[in-house]
């Protein structure tokens, strides 16, 4: 493969590692430091930034070793070590979407007859994310499906990601307020699910081709699983877009962050 594709290979990987590591970081840092955001939905929004937060934070430095020596360098067992982190961190990711899509299908279509999700009920939820996707991402260690060189990296045939937000309605003088809110939030589910797609399907078309032998190249192999790896940075972009809360916040803590003002970006 030409040297000049792991240049570029390393240097996307760079910019797409600190914007998702910096901007998850911040997703995480203001959602858990302000009470008003503090609700059982965004536990499960949090959590998924937590997720996408490590994913890059252990997927990004061997990618760049590698992609400096222009092959894989680290070993035979890190190497499942690495597929191991990714799967794991992109199934909690995938679980965590699930789980807020649900919540916001909740509140959207049953609206006030809707059981609120509570602080317990969400951290079910979280608890039985992390168990179940380390439950799923362990057998391959012990000889039940396994992890395969990919490029110059080596995941195992998986992965996914996404992500929503808040929600609660209580008098009807609030009822409109509520609605306007819900709608502008399902939107943004509707908006990181399409991008969850965008990312995600050049890697599912080599992953299939792959299940029937079709001859893929590394080069062919690698930029869909990087392309897929930058959904990590997506989420904390539509949320500063989108969410007013979450943008006023971020306006108090770091105003040199805010987007907007509040009567901006609405959709």
């Amino acid at each position: 493969m030409n040297p000049l594709w792991y240049g570029l290979l390393g240097f996307w990987m760079t910019v797409m590692g600190t914007l998702s590591v910096a901007g998850n970081f911040v997703v995480i840092w203001v959602f858990m430091n302000t009470k008003s955001l503090r609700t059982p939905a965004n536990l499960l929004v949090v959590n998924l930034a937590i997720s996408d937060f490590f994913m890059m934070v252990t997927m990004t430095p061997p990618l760049l070793v590698n992609a400096y020596w222009g092959t894989w360098v680290l070993g035979a067992f890190f190497c499942e070590i690495y597929a191991f982190f990714g799967s794991f961190f992109g199934c909690v990711s995938i679980w965590s979407m699930v789980f807020i899509t649900a919540d916001r299908y909740n509140v959207i279509v049953k609206g006030v007859s809707a059981e609120p999700l509570t602080s317990g009920g969400a951290m079910l939820r979280i608890a039985g994310t992390w168990a179940f996707t380390l439950a799923w991402c362990l057998p391959p260690f012990f000889g039940w499906n396994r992890y395969v060189p990919e490029g110059c990296c080596c995941p195992r045939e998986g992965n996914a990601r996404t992500s929503q937000e808040d929600g609660s309605q209580v008098s009807e003088k609030r009822g409109s307020q509520k609605t306007s809110a819900e709608c502008r939030l399902c939107k943004v589910a509707l908006m990181t699910v399409t991008l969850w797609f965008v990312a995600w399907t050049p890697y599912f078309v080599i992953n299939w081709g792959g299940m029937f032998n079709k001859p893929l190249s590394p080069l062919f192999s690698i930029w869909g699983s990087v392309f897929a790896k930058a959904n990590a940075v997506y989420n904390p972009i539509v949320y500063a877009i989108s969410h007013p809360k979450y943008r006023a916040a971020l306006e108090k803590k770091l105003p040199c962050l805010a987007c907007a003002t509040e009567g901006r970006w609405r959709f």
